[in-house]
């Protein structure tokens, strides 16, 4: 009796394995077959194919001021410098578009690339009023550009896609709707000078210090804003990110290209 029991029982075991191993060969492993079964629905692959496509023109900045004051502490000596950094994008070949409470101040300006090159950078012209300031760093044929979108026509519930470098980390991507369009901020003095963003996107996608300057895309890929600020009571992402909108970006880029190029800390 224990044979025919332990016959049976191998029986049992040679069919599990064999229905196993049949199985295992009517699967695709193949890296495409991964890729493809990971990318589920029609939203990712429309992110992704966005970022794949644009993540190389979102650059890193990086800004070195001079420290602004002494320490409180007679024990303490103050920094010679400060380091501060934030985002932007190519524009067209050479060009950045950012913001302009990204550079203020600044010393020096380095603008990182994707692929980790830095390039020293000047200021072209800038846009106190919109916060906007337009860069030039030495052109190549490798710089990847943006295409600029509308937004006269943004709905809310459109999707929305930040590219940027939030706290330092290069490249980081948020995906979120509009939340509501035209919000009027009450101007503030920034630095002596009258800041106001009329006509404010605002967007879920987190924004975080160190997106200041990156673009806002759209489901087609298009530049529909500049994620300039974010409304929160400790500093951090709270779910009301504000972008500048790209027309008014685009109405403004004129008059930044006719300024005369200046050292960064003379303004």
């Amino acid at each position: 009796m224990s044979s025919v029991r332990t016959l049976l029982f191998g029986l049992m075991i040679g069919l599990v394995m064999g229905l196993t191993v049949v199985g295992f060969a009517d699967l695709d492993v193949s890296p495409k077959a991964h890729s493809q079964a990971a990318l589920v629905t029609a939203d990712e692959m429309n992110t992704t194919e966005i970022v794949e496509q644009y993540q190389n023109a979102v650059v890193h900045i990086t800004t070195r001021a001079k420290h602004p004051g002494g320490s409180d502490s007679p024990h303490r000596t103050p920094p010679d410098s400060i380091e501060a950094s934030g985002s932007g994008f190519f524009i067209e070949k050479g060009l950045i578009l950012t913001n302009e409470h990204v550079v203020r101040g600044s010393e020096a300006i380095a603008v990182v690339l994707s692929d980790g090159t830095q390039l020293d950078a000047s200021v072209v012209g800038v846009n106190t009023e919109l916060d906007m300031a337009l860069l030039s760093v030495s052109p190549n044929e490798s710089q990847t550009t943006v295409v600029l979108g509308a937004s006269s026509d943004l709905r809310v519930g459109q999707k929305t896609i930040v590219i940027g470098n939030p706290f330092g980390l290069d490249h980081s991507v948020s995906t979120g709707i509009i939340s509501g369009i035209d919000r009027t901020l009450e101007p503030f003095i920034f630095d002596g000078d009258i800041v106001a963003i009329p006509q404010a996107i605002q967007t879920d996608a987190a924004i975080n210090p160190g997106n200041s300057g990156g673009p806002i895309f759209n489901s087609s890929g298009e530049v529909i804003g500049i994620a300039t600020s974010i409304l929160s009571p400790t500093g951090g992402f709270v779910g009301i990110g504000l972008g500048l909108p790209i027309d008014l970006a685009k109405a403004a880029m004129p008059s930044l290209m006719a300024q005369a190029p200046v050292p960064v800390n003379a303004r």
